[in-house]
């Protein structure tokens, strides 16, 4: 075989190669499935598919219409849409809505998990809802709740995860078993440290302990505003096996 022989099947085996992976690529799959959706069932959307829905008139009697996870990102735009539920993202979905109208008897949007749909301009008639660590954009009301959430997750992740620490060590101390819950909460001190340790819940708490425990906590380079560092917890003592859940926050 000549040179020249040897160089056209190189080519057509890389061709065929680059062919295969286009074929199994996240933008293909999703232009094949989304361009064979009837809008007559839920479309969806995983892995790392593409998918754009453009000028489309549907309407269903059960949804979601969109069902959005794992790493898909989804465009609708220009698309009129009347269902029960509209989308409904997870995962790390990216969803992007741009114009149209969007009517739902029940949910029109719903982004849990790591989920991040963007509004643009789509008119939207439902309930809006965001779970775990969702995020929706676009709507005023929305982008301030979303901007109160940020905020309020950033003095957690510094200082409220501390809120806890050691609480449930009381139970354990006390020798405690059965249900218990409590509310336990301290204002901030500009200096970080806690006072005025407030606490509420069922009979059998530890109350001296948990007081102390509080009140012992000092906040690091904390920023001098005034705040409440909170603690929450409700479940079950039973000697080794603890099954509570618990969350800590600083409030403003």
């Amino acid at each position: 075989m000549n040179k020249l022989g040897s160089l056209g099947i190189i080519v057509f085996v890389v061709l065929i190669g680059s062919f295969v992976f286009a074929m199994n690529s996240g933008v293909f799959k999703g232009w094949m499935f989304s361009s064979a959706w009837d809008g007559t069932s839920t479309l969806t959307c995983g892995g790392d598919q593409h998918m754009t829905i453009s000028g489309r008139h549907i309407k269903m009697d059960s949804g979601p219409v969109f069902q959005v996870g794992g790493n898909c990102e989804l465009t609708v735009e220009d698309s009129d849409i009347v269902a029960p539920s509209v989308v409904d993202a997870g995962g790390s979905a990216h969803v992007v809505l741009k114009g149209g109208n969007i009517t739902a008897a029940q949910s029109a949007i719903l982004s849990a998990g790591n989920a991040q749909v963007e509004i643009h301009g789509t008119k939207i008639t439902g309930s809006i809802d965001k779970g775990g660590h969702g995020r929706i954009t676009g709507l005023p009301d929305l982008d301030k709740q979303q901007a109160a959430d940020d905020a309020q997750k950033v003095l957690d992740d510094k200082w409220g995860k501390s809120a806890c620490e050691g609480l449930l060590e009381c139970y354990r101390k006390a020798n405690f078993l059965g249900q218990a819950s409590a509310h336990v909460e301290g204002e901030v001190a500009p200096d970080g440290s806690i006072a005025n340790v407030t606490i509420t819940g069922s009979p059998g708490d530890p109350r001296d302990c948990l007081q102390a425990t509080m009140q012992a906590k000092k906040l690091a380079a904390y920023d001098g505003k005034p705040g409440k560092l909170i603690c929450e917890f409700a479940g079950t003592f039973g000697g080794g096996n603890v099954d509570v859940t618990i969350g800590g926050s600083l409030r403003r």
